[in-house]
């Protein structure tokens, strides 16, 4: 009942900033009758304190640099008895340069069932990397998931980076 009562109310009220020199006041003012309501809250923000804040931000990209995979697949489709032929490239993202940080690449092949059906460590040299699985006969066909990470991308989570799906 109260988000339908404030939703209700936010529909009749338009928001108006009024800027003054480095700081931002909120007023609210009723639509039907154009005076000024209650004001739920005042923003006030220092220039200096949001440079100090962007400033901070930046100094931290730059010292604690995160690390991008990228791998390439040679096909994307396999059948039992193929191989899986790979090249990683691990990158920096604040300068986009090849990652010196990690020097091994931990490549895993997930079947469709969320196990896991083989890992590889791929020895990274200058940021660059390449290996291979082998689809034995023993598998099921259908969707496997590749995913490469660094142990310094464990650092930030697993959930930041993106996987992919490919069919046997």
């Amino acid at each position: 009942m109260k988000k339908f009562c404030i939703s209700i109310m936010m529909l009749f009220c338009v928001m108006v900033i009024v800027a003054q020199e480095h700081s931002f006041e909120a007023q609210i003012i009723d639509a039907d009758t154009g005076e000024p309501m209650p004001c739920v809250g005042v923003y006030k923000e220092n220039e200096q304190t949001l440079e100090r804040l962007a400033e901070r931000a930046r100094l931290f990209g730059e010292r604690i640099p995160q690390e991008k995979v990228y791998v390439q697949l040679d096909n994307t489709c396999y059948f039992l008895g193929d191989t899986i032929w790979f090249s990683a490239f691990t990158r920096r993202t604040n300068s986009g340069r090849p990652s010196r940080i990690s020097r091994v690449l931990y490549a895993e092949l997930w079947n469709h069932d969320g196990y896991l059906v083989e890992r590889k460590l791929v020895e990274m040299r200058d940021g660059r990397g390449s290996g291979f699985f082998e689809l034995p006969d023993t598998l099921y066909s259908g969707y496997f998931e590749l995913r490469a990470y660094t142990r310094w991308q464990l650092n930030w989570g697993q959930t930041e980076h993106p996987h992919n799906k490919y069919t046997e």
